[in-house]
């Protein structure tokens, strides 16, 4: 099942799908970015999807110190900042194996209102930026392409077991499952 994932506005940026392995039998969950891409097993795919949680968590935290300590103390935006930035030394890790080579920088800004984000890196380059919802949706659409992995794998060996299709074909058709995808209740 092949996707653009909802949370990225430009399609090209980042996708999550299944492959099959070499073997065909199995299907794994694959995300792409550019011309990079990478496997996560179904215990992956939870660290991942977790991982994603946490950033927009710790961005909205921030955020949340941010607003609380401008407002209620009246603190300087910049003294607020030093605040935070030594709040970071003291929080978890984030878990950037679990995304790898994908890294999750959560963060906000120093300017009034500004919204919390979570500022995306492949290897030393920023790549994109998600606000919090965009991480949470990322993150489930990971996992919901990690369940129809399995589902992928039992449709490709109905289709070439008890159908006859040929490997390639049954792997094009998988392919292009998610155009035949509708979450609708009124459709068939």
């Amino acid at each position: 099942m092949t996707a653009p994932d909802p949370a990225t506005p430009d399609e090209d940026v980042l996708w999550v799908k299944t492959e099959p392995d070499p073997d065909g039998k199995t299907y794994l969950t694959v995300i792409n970015v550019g011309d990079r891409a990478w496997a996560l097993t179904p215990a992956g795919a939870l660290r991942y999807a977790a991982a994603c949680c946490a950033a927009a968590t710790v961005a909205e935290h921030e955020s949340a110190v941010y607003r609380l300590l401008t407002i209620k103390t009246e603190m300087p935006p910049e003294v607020v900042g030093a605040v935070i930035g030594d709040l970071r030394a003291d929080r978890p890790p984030p878990d950037d194996e679990a995304t790898a080579p994908l890294r999750l920088a959560p963060g906000v800004s120093h300017r009034a209102g500004s919204p919390p984000f979570i500022a995306l890196w492949l290897d030393d380059r920023q790549i994109g930026q998600w606000d919090p919802a965009d991480a949470r949706q990322h993150g489930m659409h990971v996992l919901e392409v990690t369940a129809g992995a399995d589902l992928d794998a039992a449709l490709h060996r109905y289709l070439v077991g008890t159908c006859e299709v040929p490997d390639g074909s049954a792997r094009a058709m998988i392919e292009d499952l998610s155009n035949y995808r509708d979450t609708r209740p009124d459709t068939v």
